[in-house]
């Protein structure tokens, strides 16, 4: 099987798990910032690195990665990724500055981001595992800042159809200025065996 075969019965379920976990970082994120924030999954479908990239920031700009491999019963990583002006943004709202603030490049915006991205990768896996029966972990994130089309060559996904969750953040501070801040969850599988475990289980668990 490859993500494209997936019947709109398997999309639904992923996408109920992609809610289940944008609930729980919701609530992770909020205490850590202080600040009331909802994460909308608008939408969940297949595409490659590239064309996300392409999405994500055109060719001469650049994106931030929050790379992962998951740990236990599926072999495969985590990519959550953010233009570098969102990735900015997010450590304003996590280091509690004003919009504007934060760069990339200190120890505590590196810091922040490798907890955001720990926060989304844990939130979903855990609301995976929950369903299936599963132990799954997020190893430690790296971060990866590139040009879009760096970006995509560095991680091997060119042409390899990912799972993307399509993530926006909401504040109830309605001054706060963040409205457009966006991102991608993309979940990867390494072989062909652990997509075809996590379709049929995901087949058995219809919701």
């Amino acid at each position: 099987m490859t993500p494209t075969q997936l019947s709109p019965i398997q999309i639904d379920a992923l996408r109920e798990v992609a809610n289940i976990g944008s609930g729980y970082a919701a609530t992770a994120l909020s205490q850590l910032s202080g600040m009331s924030i909802m994460i909308d999954v608008p939408s969940i479908h297949v595409a490659t690195v590239t064309d996300v990239a392409r999405r994500i920031a055109g060719p001469d700009s650049r994106a931030v990665t929050l790379s992962m491999q998951i740990l236990g019963d599926l072999a495969g990583h985590t990519l959550f990724v953010l233009p570098e002006r969102n990735a900015c943004l997010l450590c304003d709202v996590l280091l509690q500055r004003q919009p504007g603030t934060s760069g990339l490049h200190g120890d505590m915006e590196q810091s922040s981001l490798k907890e955001a991205g720990n926060i989304m990768a844990g939130s979903f896996l855990n609301a995976l595992a929950a369903v299936l029966g599963w132990m799954l972990i997020p190893s430690v994130p790296t971060v990866l800042i590139e040009r879009s089309d760096v970006l995509a060559a560095t991680t091997g996904g060119q042409t390899e159809e990912v799972l993307v969750v399509e993530t926006s953040f909401k504040f109830e501070e309605s001054d706060v200025g963040l409205d457009q801040l966006t991102g991608v969850f993309l979940f990867v599988l390494d072989d062909e065996e652990s997509i075809s475990q996590l379709f049929l289980a995901i087949s058995a668990h219809p919701t």
